[in-house]
């Protein structure tokens, strides 16, 4: 009952995992609604999580059903006043559009509309089909206008067999069978034709729709592709904004006139999709203009990962300094995603493969060791950035040498499990995976392996081995403890990032360089940095709490980069005052040192 006694109209949406159902849920809990809603497996987190949220607005339900069982819909549609079907198969480039789209979409609405029979309290039903099913057509000259009596052409379609034909055939199937079962079964029905939705809404995930409109920002060439097929294929691109779908959705469920079917629209040049009869009953579209429709959208594209987020345009923006000293191109690119270098890597003679997973903490660091190796071509001269991440056995003594002969020990890591024992396993796993797949396809690849690498850089963040390498005067105890670790293993080892950008330079272009090379210029300890910064800046007060326990007083393993300076490259940076010199203001701007 509502606060005044009077009863609380109740709706059932279909799909509330769904970018539309999911708007349409919290604007229905804002008008005062009970609403239940369906989804196939309420378990799934990942998709449902946003119902947790919307259940703050109201009463929301929700149950488990499934378009492809006849009767799953009962329980969720029973005692509702309206019912709006808004599910529907979304596998669109499916190989078998007729069994895996056209008919389960089909079966599917037919199945939710004998439930709102069997309920026997369902005054309207609301069918979301899509404009898809009115201008899939072939066009018919500039200034065409579709409206409610449009349909798309099915024979057509079917035998030109478009990339998608069979989703607007689906849409104009089901929408003809519905209205069909309705006649017959005395049921209210009207359909509401969307356009090309967009805005924000509820759902952590939409589909098509929002990532297409964002793609000429976000440079997803995959959805843009989309984008630009519907204005060839059907002159325009209409478009609606979400909030307005919903208003009208609910404006046709409870006016009274309403019947048969409402198209959405907006325009765009060959083609006009008309929403005249919608307006002619009394709606009125609040998002009329490019500026009102994208307006939420940016921040929705930036929640979903579509578009970088304000972190990640300050992870980011020395892109935009380093792009005025010369030619220089950002690709959007995922190491999980095979392919989605090709563009970068297109044309260029070198490939220096610095990214890779840093997640040290895994609680599943076997599934974060996964390469994206696949993605250089042959004709290209990769080096491959690993990692110095050596794990040697202490009994063999002071003074032990490490060289590109030596591989930390998978098998006691594993045995092990020491704290970021995933991160060495991964280092030497994809080492040997990437050196056989060169091997085998002809590429001549170089590995360096660097070691703590110190320094200023243009990035404005900076992981572990800064932080790290300050933490004696920034007190900082975690980036310490990371530091402490690795000298727990026989030795501090150090790089200043210069050489290593110039070592990777020297092996990429020096045509006699093959194999690994290992990147050190000073071995050390950490009571050697901390008498040194004690000494050298005075103005700081070294955490000296910091050094209680087993510290070494000299190195008990060295890193040789003999190799390296044998052919021919020479280290700049040789000392901890040329390795602080200009760390100590990057650590200032960075925020890890007092300004």
């Amino acid at each position: 009952m509502s606060a005044g006694g009077e009863k609380k109209r109740t709706a059932c949406v279909t799909g509330g995992s769904g970018y539309i159902a999911s708007a349409l849920i919290k604007m229905l809990l804002e008008k005062g609604y009970a609403v239940k809603t369906t989804v196939r497996n309420p378990d799934d987190m990942e998709k449902n999580s946003h119902l947790k949220d919307l259940q703050a607005l109201g009463s929301l339900e929700v149950f488990r059903a499934d378009l492809d069982e006849e009767g799953s819909f009962d329980e969720a549609v029973a005692g509702c006043d309206y019912a709006f079907l808004v599910a529907a198969p979304v596998n669109i480039h499916t190989k078998n559009p007729e069994k895996e789209l056209i008919e389960p979409a089909v079966k599917g609405t037919l199945n939710v509309l004998r439930s709102c029979v069997k309920a026997g309290t369902v005054r309207r039903v609301i069918l979301t089909s899509s404009a898809a099913a009115v201008s899939s057509r072939p066009l018919q000259g500039d200034g065409h206008v579709l409206d409610e009596d449009s349909w798309s052409d099915v024979e057509y379609l079917t035998a030109k067999k478009s990339a998608i034909w069979g989703y607007p055939v689906s849409k104009v199937l089901l929408e003809k069978e519905a209205f069909r079962f309705a006649q017959e079964h005395g049921v209210s029905l009207v359909t509401v034709c969307p356009v090309v939705t967009v805005g924000a809404a509820p759902a952590t995930k939409a589909q098509t729709s929002v990532p297409s409109c964002l793609s000429l920002l976000s440079g997803d060439q995959a959805a843009f592709a989309v984008l630009d097929g519907i204005e060839r294929a059907t002159g325009c691109i209409p478009l609606v904004h979400i909030d307005d779908l919903c208003r009208a959705e609910l404006f046709v469920a409870e006016e009274e006139a309403s019947t048969g079917s409402s198209g959405d629209r907006l325009l765009k040049p060959r083609v006009f999709l008309s929403s005249a009869k919608l307006v002619r009953e009394g709606f009125e579209f609040k998002y009329k203009t490019l500026e009102h429709i994208y307006d939420d959208m940016v921040e929705y594209g930036k929640a979903l990962g579509i578009l970088p987020s304000h972190d990640d345009m300050a992870k980011n923006s020395h892109f935009k300094t380093l792009q005025t000293i010369g030619p220089l191109e950002v690709f959007r690119a995922d190491l999980d995603e095979e392919g989605s270098f090709d563009d970068a890597l297109a044309g260029c003679d070198y490939a220096f493969l610095v990214a890779a997973p840093v997640n040290l903490m895994s609680a599943n660091p076997e599934a974060c060791m996964q390469s994206g190796w696949h993605a250089i071509p042959q004709q290209l001269s990769p080096v491959l950035l690993c990692s110095v991440q050596h794990l040697p056995d202490l009994q063999q003594g002071d003074g032990h040498v490490l060289d590109e002969d030596s591989w930390s020990d998978v098998e006691f890591l594993r045995a092990e499990k020491p704290p970021g024992w995933g991160y060495v396993v991964s280092k030497v796993l994809l080492e040997k995976a990437a050196s056989r797949f060169a091997l085998e396809h002809g590429i001549s690849l170089v590995t360096v392996c660097p070691v703590i690498t110190a320094g200023a850089a243009p990035a404005p963040t900076a992981h572990t081995s800064v932080p790290g390498c300050l933490s004696l005067l920034s007190g900082d105890e975690a980036a310490f403890n990371a530091l402490r670790g690795m000298e727990a293993f026989g030795v501090v080892a150090l790089v200043h990032v210069d050489d290593l950008c110039r070592a990777e330079l020297f092996v990429a272009e020096e045509a006699t360089a093959a194999g690994r090379y290992i990147c050190c210029s000073l071995n050390t300890t950490v009571r050697e940095i901390a008498s040194f910064l004690s000494e050298k800046y005075p103005q700081y007060t070294v955490k000296t709490n910091l050094l209680s326990g087993d510290l070494l007083d000299k190195p008990r393993v060295c890193l040789s980069s003999a190799k390296l300076e044998r052919e021919g490259f020479e280290f700049r940076y040789k000392t901890l005052g040329g390795m602080y010199d200009d760390m100590i203001e990057y650590g200032k701007a960075l925020g890890i040192l007092p300004s």
